[in-house]
């Protein structure tokens, strides 16, 4: 059966299989590490586009 499927899929499965306890935590930080890049992304491509007084703040 595993030999028709990719390879990360069989190692993927094994943890969950092998240890639930540590399955949670472990998808808990991929999770978080993922919203935290599209939210990084999502405010870079905002200020992107602000205005430079925005941007910088205002001029002295």
């Amino acid at each position: 059966m595993t030999a028709h499927l990719p390879t990360s899929l069989p190692l993927g499965v094994r943890l969950p299989a092998r240890r639930p306890g540590r399955a949670a935590p472990a998808s808990a930080g991929t999770a978080a590490t993922a919203v935290m890049v599209a939210a990084v992304l999502t405010w870079h491509t905002e200020l992107n586009a602000a205005p430079d007084s925005v941007r910088f703040g205002p001029r002295a």
